[in-house]
Formats: structure tokens, sequence, C-alpha cells
């Protein structure tokens, strides 16, 4: 549990990015990436004074990761993504799924 969980309420994020993907090279069915691109987050804050409020925002994130091809067009994924707003670092995610990837040769 984090403080505000403990002290002050809840808090609950929803995020969405948009990125541009450099797959520089490929061994076998392994292809490490960067990754640039826009965040868009809803942040939805239900304090204990009984306040609430919704904020929306966007960050820009960078990001590395590596794809595994499953078959064609589907791949299992790990990434690790950094966040800023232009000025400072505000944070990191990380994820691991499957992605699928449509096919622009």
């Amino acid at each position: 549990k984090s403080d505000i969980q403990d002290n002050l309420g809840t808090q609950k994020d929803f995020r969405a990015h948009l990125s541009a993907y450099i797959l520089p090279f490929a061994i076998d069915r392994f292809h490490p990436y960067i990754s640039a691109g826009v965040v868009f987050t809803n942040r939805k804050s239900d304090l204990a004074s009984s306040i609430s409020k919704t904020k929306n925002f966007f960050n820009g994130r960078v990001g590395v990761g590596i794809d595994y091809s499953l078959i064609s067009n589907l791949s299992f994924n790990v990434d690790l993504g950094f966040y800023n707003d232009g000025f400072n670092f505000v944070g990191v995610s990380s994820s691991a799924g499957l992605r699928y990837g449509l096919n622009l040769n």
C-alpha cells in the first residue's frame, strides 16, 4: 500500500500510449527495439476528506524492449518505459504481454 492509500484515500491511473518503434536488428526470433511517443493519463483521486478530482495530462515516453516472434504478426513482448513532462523525469513503467503488429512490407 502507498501512503495515499493508508492516510489520504485512493488514486487510480488509466494510461494509454502511442509510440513509434525502431527495430535495428533481429537475432532469429528476437527483435530488440527502442521507442518514443506520447502517453495520455487519466488520474482519479478520492481523498479521505471527501474531495474527489480527476486530472488528464500528457507526457513524453521513451522505451526499450524486446519482441519474441511466436507466429507471423504476433509476438511475446517485454517493455521498459521512461516518462517525462518535458522538463522532469516523472516515472517508469514495465510490461509483459502479447503484441500484434502490422506487417508494412
